[in-house]
């Protein structure tokens, strides 16, 4: 999506609804507003969420002399369900996994020629609970403690010419974080911090060979969501992110090179307009993200040689979600 897309998707946004629609309260009120970024469901409602994204996602890669490898081109089709349950007012639990029925990545070598490889199928299902600790009921402020664990359920492998991959990671991931905000009549600000703890990591091809693993590190990341609701009906969700990389153990067992791998920082700009069709109960969205990644690199103190470096990255997600719930 470009640039003139994104303004156009905040025109559209913004001439659906009346000029008055600009008078916002701010009066604090923390009622719970399905949609909304401090959204937690009351004892015995389940929540659902259903999203359908398509991503781009674009760059290349460069040898240790800073010469042109490959650039490569990423699309993918992704199918996102969640479900969580309000054990208390102040406790949930979540269940969620996503489905790829495509994704589709094409690499343009620098001497001539694409290659292109396929993957599909599940992620790893991620179970999470998140317990209000304060809530603005009776406080400034609502704050939040949250957990997520996705075990190594399903395989990773590595695409081939004759067959497709899988686009599960292959290891196991924990998330920490916590969530502070606060909600008023038209407005919510929400900020959160999260721990982030990528397992040791396998890959394989079709025939069950190792053909990579990735040693287990931690990193950290930082978001600010954000809720219009410029009338009844209508809402606008404004957010940014940022997530710091770290290094970890490479291991590449095709041509038994060690490497250090850095992936690179990422940052998002999020925008959606959001359209209640069931006051709090029924909820239809569009979304749209733009990734920025700065370089990532996989270097080797033995062979220096075999150093690769991915620059200018970027990616667009585009979307449609709808969220619901169930008493």
């Amino acid at each position: 999506m470009t640039h003139r897309s994104i303004k156009l998707f905040i025109a559209a946004a913004l001439a659906s609804v009346p000029a008055n629609a600009f008078a916002l309260d701010f009066t604090p009120d923390a009622s719970r507003i399905l949609s909304d970024p401090l959204y937690l469901p009351l004892q015995g409602q389940l929540t659902g969420t259903t999203a359908y994204t398509y991503s781009a996602n674009t760059g290349h890669v460069d040898d240790a002399l800073g010469a042109r490898l490959y650039s490569f081109d990423i699309s993918t089709n992704r199918i996102f369900q969640s479900f969580t349950y309000g054990v208390t007012d102040d406790f949930s639990l979540g269940l969620s996994d996503n489905y790829d029925p495509s994704s589709e990545r094409r690499q343009f070598l620098a001497g001539g020629g694409t290659t292109q490889r396929d993957s599909s199928g599940f992620g790893d299902p991620a179970i999470s609970a998140t317990w209000r600790v304060l809530d603005q009921n009776t406080n400034p402020v609502s704050l939040d403690l949250l957990a997520s664990y996705a075990p190594d359920l399903v395989n990773s492998e590595s695409a081939s010419p004759t067959s497709d991959g899988s686009v599960a990671r292959g290891g196991q991931a924990l998330t920490l974080g916590v969530g502070l905000g606060h909600e008023t009549q038209d407005f919510t600000i929400r900020a959160g911090l999260d721990a982030n703890w990528y397992g040791p990591r396998k890959v394989e091809d079709d025939t069950g060979a190792t053909t990579s693993s990735l040693g287990s590190f931690w990193n950290y990341s930082l978001d600010l969501s954000t809720q219009t609701r410029l009338t009844d009906r209508f809402a606008l969700d404004a957010g940014a992110g940022y997530e710091f990389g770290q290094d970890a153990n490479l291991i590449n067992h095709v041509s038994s090179v060690d490497f250090t791998s850095r992936a690179g920082n990422v940052g998002s700009l999020r925008l959606g307009l959001d359209y209640t069709i069931v006051p709090n109960q029924l909820v239809l969205g569009a979304t749209y993200g733009y990734y920025m990644y700065d370089t990532s690199r996989d270097t080797s103190v033995g062979t220096p040689s075999a150093d690769s470096y991915t620059r200018n990255q970027k990616e667009n997600v585009i979307g449609a979600k709808l969220d619901y719930t169930f008493d």
